[in-house]
């Protein structure tokens, strides 16, 4: 439901839930929204443990994607911008803490998954985001957007490296 309701954000035909019907960047998100964004940012920065820091990104960026779509889609174009160098610089510290841990990804899943997933959702929504605004403000979206790509493939090949085939053995002859 809320995926759906991201999508219709960034295409411009959904308000959030509550959320006033104006284009003032305060009004962007319901008082429940920023409550809980507050909430998620507050327990991100308190967690220690990478897997649960990553499983708290996990929401968490899907509510900074949405607020960030929903300050584009207000023009504000900078605070836009700004919650996605913020999610850019979580998925980066998260996964740096990850792999930290010595964890081989493509063995013990657990938190680099869960990254993954929701950045690869995440991005499609950044995607859209950025294809609705004027091309004169696309460029720092782009670079933030490729900077999640190179990271989402990055973590896609730490997590499926095993699916490597060795070289195949030459037949052996009697």
């Amino acid at each position: 439901m809320v995926r759906a309701r991201m999508m219709l954000l960034v295409a411009g035909l959904w308000a959030l839930p509550g959320a006033a019907h104006q284009s003032s960047p305060a009004a962007v998100l319901s008082p429940d929204q920023q409550n809980a964004l507050s909430k998620l940012q507050q327990k991100y920065s308190d967690e220690h443990n990478p897997v649960h820091k990553a499983k708290i990104l996990v929401r968490l960026g899907e509510l900074q994607v949405a607020s960030a779509a929903a300050r584009s889609s207000a023009d504000d174009y900078a605070a836009a911008l700004e919650k996605l160098q913020q999610y850019r610089g979580e998925i980066e510290i998260t996964h740096s803490a990850l792999l930290g841990t010595g964890v081989n990804p493509a063995l013990r899943p657990d938190g680099f998954n869960q990254l993954q997933m929701s950045l690869r959702e995440n991005l499609r929504y950044i995607q859209d985001m950025v294809f609705a605004m004027p091309a004169s403000r696309r460029s720092a979206f782009i670079d933030v957007q490729q900077d999640l790509e190179a990271q989402n493939q990055k973590m896609l090949d730490e997590l499926f490296i095993h699916l490597e085939r060795p070289p195949a053995k030459p037949p052996a002859h009697p």
